[in-house]
């Protein structure tokens, strides 16, 4: 039986596929993250697109922020740096 192209249903454009590594893959890249973050977050707040984008954001900036630290101290408290 051929699909009827005029029946439309809504898509789950809001929802992301939390069984596909792509998307782990493409929201560590996006986000600067890590897999298994990205899988804790889809645990702890399910597969709403506009949730993890959110969360992933706070995480993600959370880590930028924490990185920079240590990159500031490192510079900052290395005596053998010109």
């Amino acid at each position: 039986m051929a699909d009827d192209k005029s029946n439309r249903g809504s898509g789950d454009g809001n929802r992301v596929a939390g069984d596909q590594d792509y998307e782990f893959r493409y929201f560590a890249t996006k986000f600067g993250l890590s897999i298994p973050q990205i899988r804790e977050l889809f645990g702890k707040h399910g597969n709403d697109r506009e949730t993890l984008y959110r969360e992933a954001r706070k995480l993600g900036n959370a880590v930028t922020t924490q990185e920079r630290v240590s990159n500031d101290d490192r510079t900052f408290h290395n005596p053998g740096r010109p």
